[in-house]
């Protein structure tokens, strides 16, 4: 049984696939599996993935249709040998000694979740065979001092990992963190394709008794404009809104009274900026969903306007109207009457 089984989805990995691949066979622990995942890859990564395998006897592949990253890990995790479990992303670079730092914190006293700090790597970053340390890092980079997630030595109670998310205190990216097997294929992943590492986090919380920091910058994140988690469009909105209703409603549950005011904090900027830009759901889908989320956020306004009495109106997200699509190119206006009467609601 492997020390470590790192769980890498790919989709269309390119050039940064073979970095990243290259960067976990080069891991000071030497006793981990790496099992890359083809989430259905229209390019050459089948035969890149397939090609690491013939390499190195470490490396597993598995194929299955595009499904998205979620359901990626989730078959990972299931092939997975190792005692423990970590993430990585195809278009990343681990620095050497992450494994080797995150199993010796974890293993040390049976810790069943570790994580440690990131850089953020300028999207125009190509630099094989990459750096091998933190400080080399930071000498190539300068730029990364101002990017990077960094956390003081301690550690937190798992319901506390919804606090930090709601106050931008704990990063939600999956590559930084390891978690005992046991632990991780007890927590499912969402088939959501945005912010599925969030979800993540957020069943976490409420199955973990503690989660350690460490502060280790040991990941390098290849921060591309054109990713899905960076991409300011109106679907990623509503799947933000989506997010910070669903964090309010956990913390609310934990009775995390100060928690669940951020996360409503959180929809409300959502919903403003979705506002903001004009926008209207472009799809039965999405519209179901701004309807759902304009009904929660109703329905629990009486909780939020006490807290901030500088709102004068009494619904500022009146839904008006929405345009659908239809298959000729033409639209069709919908009132909010007219949806509620096709049960869209």
């Amino acid at each position: 049984m492997p020390a470590v089984s790192v769980i890498m989805p790919v989709y269309n990995g390119g050039v940064l696939l073979d970095r990243a691949v290259r960067s976990i066979l080069a891991q000071t622990l030497t006793d981990l599996e790496l099992i890359l995942i083809d989430d259905g890859s229209d390019d050459d990564s089948p035969a890149r993935c397939e090609a690491w395998a013939g390499r190195d006897p470490r490396v597993r592949v598995l194929h299955q249709e595009r499904r998205g990253p979620g359901p990626a890990r989730a078959a990972g995790i299931a092939a997975a040998a190792g005692a423990y479990v970590g993430f990585a992303d195809s278009d990343d670079y681990a620095l050497p000694e992450l494994y080797r730092v995150l199993f010796a914190a974890a293993a040390g006293d049976g810790a069943a979740a570790v994580k440690c700090g990131a850089f953020v790597l300028p999207a125009a970053a190509y630099a094989p065979p990459g750096p091998q340390s933190e400080a080399e890092a930071l000498r190539r980079w300068p730029e990364l001092r101002s990017g990077q997630y960094y956390y003081a030595a301690q550690e937190i109670a798992g319901a506390a990992i919804l606090r930090y998310l709601s106050n931008n205190l704990l990063d939600n990216s999956l590559w930084t963190l390891l978690l005992s097997a046991d632990l991780c294929r007890a927590v499912p992943f969402t088939e959501r394709l945005r912010m599925e590492d969030s979800y993540f986090y957020m069943e976490l919380a409420g199955r973990l008794d503690r989660l350690r920091l460490l502060p280790e910058r040991l990941y390098l994140y290849l921060a591309r404009p054109d990713s899905v988690s960076r991409s300011a469009n109106p679907a990623l909105l509503l799947e933000r809104a989506a997010h910070d209703r669903e964090l309010f409603q956990r913390a609310a549950a934990l009775g995390q009274a100060d928690t669940a005011t951020n996360a409503f904090n959180r929809l409300a900027r959502t919903l403003n900026q979705y506002g903001a830009g004009g926008e209207r759901p472009a799809t039965e889908a999405d519209l179901r969903l701004y309807l759902e989320i304009i009904t929660f956020f109703r329905d629990n306004m009486a909780r939020y306007l006490p807290a901030h009495r500088a709102h004068q109106a009494e619904d500022p997200f009146a839904v008006r109207c929405f345009l659908l699509p239809r298959s000729d190119g033409t639209e069709t206006a919908l009132d909010f009457a007219t949806v509620a009467k096709l049960d869209l609601l």
